[in-house]
């Protein structure tokens, strides 16, 4: 099903973006959740907690391309680290929108990126370069979630 739209935002960063905010949020902030930011399964568990505090229904599904229901749509989630600096991490969300194709938007500046069809999640570079020409890889398991906000 997928809600995205794609389109230029100066206020959402990447988790805002694809639970459908406006304004910068993190996972675990609506839920009071603690995560740790390198472990992708913490942030995994505050993500549901997170939408559990919306109301919508969360479930884990096994990959790009699991059966959903009409109702919902696919979200995917990595987190990585800082090129050569192992204790500074950070997550990263992915979203399928209503064309099938995936979005994604770094940090809280900046346009979305709508991936081509074809690019999926497992096929799409999971690299950011900020503007200091800093590299963050994000190379942990990728965690898929079916959303429904109904």
């Amino acid at each position: 099903m997928g809600f995205g739209n794609a389109t230029a935002s100066l206020s959402p960063n990447c988790y805002s973006y694809v639970i459908g905010e406006n304004y910068s949020l993190d996972p675990g902030e609506k839920s009071n959740t603690s995560i740790e930011i390198t472990d992708v399964e913490s942030v995994a568990k505050a993500v549901e907690s997170d939408m559990k505090c919306y109301g919508y229904k969360i479930r884990r599904i096994s990959g790009y391309d699991a059966e959903i229901y009409d109702n919902e749509y696919r979200i995917a989630l990595r987190t990585g680290k800082w090129e050569g600096i192992e204790r500074i991490g950070d997550y990263h969300f992915m979203i399928q929108v209503n064309t099938g194709q995936w979005a994604e938007k770094h940090g809280k500046e900046g346009n979305t990126i709508l991936w081509g069809h074809g690019w999926n999640p497992e096929n799409i570079y999971w690299l950011y370069v900020n503007r200091d020409g800093k590299k963050y890889y994000y190379d942990s398991e990728i965690i898929y979630f079916a959303i429904s906000k109904n």
